[in-house]
Protein backbone atom coordinates (compact mmCIF):
# COMPACT_ATOMS: atom_id res chain seq x y z
CA UNK A 1 0.00 0.00 0.00
CA UNK A 2 1.23 3.49 -0.76
CA UNK A 3 0.02 7.03 -0.19
CA UNK A 4 -1.87 7.05 -3.52
CA UNK A 5 -4.15 4.37 -2.06
CA UNK A 6 -5.34 7.01 0.43
CA UNK A 7 -5.15 10.35 -1.36
CA UNK A 8 -6.86 10.76 -4.69
CA UNK A 9 -5.43 14.04 -5.89
CA UNK A 10 -2.45 15.65 -7.52
CA UNK A 11 -1.12 19.02 -6.44
CA UNK A 12 0.31 21.61 -8.74
CA UNK A 13 1.03 25.28 -9.23
CA UNK A 14 -1.15 27.28 -11.60
CA UNK A 15 0.32 29.64 -14.21
CA UNK A 16 -0.09 32.52 -11.73
CA UNK A 17 1.93 30.56 -9.16
CA UNK A 18 -1.03 29.66 -6.94
CA UNK A 19 -1.13 26.22 -5.34
CA UNK A 20 -4.04 23.95 -6.20
CA UNK A 21 -5.32 20.38 -6.15
CA UNK A 22 -6.92 18.30 -8.86
CA UNK A 23 -8.86 15.23 -7.82
CA UNK A 24 -8.43 12.09 -9.89
CA UNK A 25 -11.40 9.89 -10.84
CA UNK A 26 -12.06 7.04 -8.43
CA UNK A 27 -11.18 3.77 -10.15
CA UNK A 28 -12.30 1.28 -7.48
CA UNK A 29 -15.74 0.24 -6.33
CA UNK A 30 -17.13 2.75 -3.88
CA UNK A 31 -18.37 1.74 -0.45
CA UNK A 32 -21.15 3.24 1.67
CA UNK A 33 -19.90 6.53 3.19
CA UNK A 34 -19.42 5.09 6.69
CA UNK A 35 -17.44 2.17 5.26
CA UNK A 36 -15.32 4.63 3.23
CA UNK A 37 -14.49 6.57 6.40
CA UNK A 38 -13.65 3.37 8.27
CA UNK A 39 -11.46 1.93 5.52
CA UNK A 40 -9.67 5.24 5.01
CA UNK A 41 -8.79 5.56 8.70
CA UNK A 42 -7.44 2.01 8.63
CA UNK A 43 -5.38 2.74 5.51
CA UNK A 44 -3.93 5.87 7.08
CA UNK A 45 -2.89 3.89 10.17
CA UNK A 46 -1.31 1.16 8.02
CA UNK A 47 0.76 3.70 6.10
CA UNK A 48 2.60 5.18 9.07
CA UNK A 49 4.31 4.37 12.30
CA UNK A 50 4.44 8.06 13.15
CA UNK A 51 1.85 9.80 15.35
CA UNK A 52 -1.41 10.66 13.61
CA UNK A 53 -2.78 14.17 14.14
CA UNK A 54 -6.36 15.15 13.40
CA UNK A 55 -7.40 18.77 13.09
CA UNK A 56 -10.39 19.13 15.39
CA UNK A 57 -12.46 22.09 14.25
CA UNK A 58 -15.42 21.40 16.51
CA UNK A 59 -17.38 20.44 13.38
CA UNK A 60 -19.07 17.25 12.31
CA UNK A 61 -16.44 16.22 9.72
CA UNK A 62 -13.58 16.05 12.20
CA UNK A 63 -15.83 14.41 14.80
CA UNK A 64 -16.85 11.63 12.38
CA UNK A 65 -13.21 10.91 11.57
CA UNK A 66 -12.23 11.03 15.27
CA UNK A 67 -15.03 8.62 16.17
CA UNK A 68 -13.88 6.23 13.45
CA UNK A 69 -10.28 6.33 14.68
CA UNK A 70 -11.60 5.55 18.18
CA UNK A 71 -13.88 2.77 16.92
CA UNK A 72 -10.93 1.17 15.10
CA UNK A 73 -8.62 1.60 18.13
CA UNK A 74 -6.30 3.87 16.13
CA UNK A 75 -4.33 6.25 18.35
CA UNK A 76 -4.33 9.89 17.31
CA UNK A 77 -3.81 13.35 18.75
CA UNK A 78 -6.09 16.29 18.12
CA UNK A 79 -5.02 19.78 17.10
CA UNK A 80 -7.16 22.89 17.09
CA UNK A 81 -6.61 26.62 16.64
CA UNK A 82 -8.10 29.04 19.16
CA UNK A 83 -8.68 32.45 17.57
CA UNK A 84 -7.22 35.05 19.91
CA UNK A 85 -10.26 37.26 19.33
CA UNK A 86 -12.53 34.44 20.52
CA UNK A 87 -14.38 34.05 17.23
CA UNK A 88 -14.32 30.24 17.43
CA UNK A 89 -14.70 29.72 21.20
CA UNK A 90 -17.75 27.49 20.82
CA UNK A 91 -15.97 25.23 18.33
CA UNK A 92 -12.80 24.99 20.43
CA UNK A 93 -14.81 24.22 23.57
CA UNK A 94 -16.62 21.46 21.69
CA UNK A 95 -13.31 19.95 20.53
CA UNK A 96 -11.88 20.16 24.06
CA UNK A 97 -14.92 18.47 25.57
CA UNK A 98 -15.00 15.76 22.90
CA UNK A 99 -11.31 14.97 23.43
CA UNK A 100 -11.65 14.93 27.23
CA UNK A 101 -14.66 12.64 27.01
CA UNK A 102 -12.78 10.20 24.76
CA UNK A 103 -9.34 10.49 26.40
CA UNK A 104 -7.73 12.00 23.30
CA UNK A 105 -4.77 14.33 23.70
CA UNK A 106 -5.58 17.73 22.22
CA UNK A 107 -3.09 20.47 21.42
CA UNK A 108 -4.67 23.93 21.33
CA UNK A 109 -2.72 26.67 19.59
CA UNK A 110 -3.50 30.38 19.83
CA UNK A 111 -4.16 31.75 16.37
CA UNK A 112 -4.27 35.39 15.31
CA UNK A 113 -6.14 35.24 12.02
CA UNK A 114 -5.55 38.91 11.21
CA UNK A 115 -1.80 38.56 11.75
CA UNK A 116 -1.88 35.34 9.75
CA UNK A 117 -3.43 37.07 6.73
CA UNK A 118 -1.21 40.15 6.95
CA UNK A 119 2.12 38.53 7.82
CA UNK A 120 2.17 34.74 7.52
CA UNK A 121 0.43 34.23 4.18
CA UNK A 122 2.83 36.65 2.41
CA UNK A 123 5.78 34.67 3.87
CA UNK A 124 4.25 31.43 2.60
CA UNK A 125 3.82 33.01 -0.83
CA UNK A 126 7.50 34.02 -0.79
CA UNK A 127 8.33 30.34 -0.11
CA UNK A 128 6.30 29.28 -3.14
CA UNK A 129 2.94 28.40 -1.57
CA UNK A 130 0.06 30.18 -3.24
CA UNK A 131 -3.65 29.64 -2.99
CA UNK A 132 -6.76 31.73 -3.38
CA UNK A 133 -8.20 29.98 -0.34
CA UNK A 134 -6.99 30.97 3.13
CA UNK A 135 -7.77 27.53 4.57
CA UNK A 136 -5.08 26.01 2.31
CA UNK A 137 -2.59 28.42 3.87
CA UNK A 138 -3.86 27.41 7.32
CA UNK A 139 -3.22 23.77 6.39
CA UNK A 140 0.39 24.61 5.52
CA UNK A 141 0.67 26.48 8.84
CA UNK A 142 -0.57 23.41 10.73
CA UNK A 143 1.78 21.09 8.86
CA UNK A 144 4.70 23.30 9.83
Amino acid sequence: MNINDVVNFDYFFNDDGSFDLKFRPVTRNLLEWNEEVSETTKRIAELTSRPIYLCMSGGIDSEIIAREFLKNNIKFKGITLRHIKGTNTHDVDYAINFCKEHDVELEVYPFDFEDFVINKIPRQIEQGYRSWRTFRHQQIFLFE
